[in-house]
């Protein structure tokens, strides 16, 4: 058993010097803040305006797959307000990764 142990060790510490350049050469985009503004209308028996303000912030998980909250504040006629916070998640397509 202890024969066994001896031997992998070498062969482990190849593997990861090997698989660890390839791991560092990727570097993750830098994180990025987001905002907007703009204009919803809700439709019921009549067309409902709202002012919309948001910002969003993500964070690079890998290459692709990002992450980060979310928040929107709209505001229509008289004391109507909406508030919304979320956890968004994105994937990237059709981008070429280097």
């Amino acid at each position: 058993m202890r024969a066994r142990l001896r031997y992998r060790g070498p062969g482990i510490g190849a593997l990861v010097m090997l698989l660890g350049g390839a791991v560092q050469a990727q570097e993750l985009p830098r994180p990025a803040v987001e905002a907007g503004a703009g204009w919803a209308g809700f439709v019921d028996e009549s067309l409902i305006d709202h002012s919309t303000f948001g910002g969003a912030a993500r964070i690079h998980l890998t290459p692709r797959v990002s992450v980060g909250p979310e928040l929107t504040y709209m505001f229509g006629p008289r004391h109507d307000r909406d508030i919304y916070l979320h956890l968004r998640a994105t994937v990237s397509v059709g981008t070429r990764v280097p």
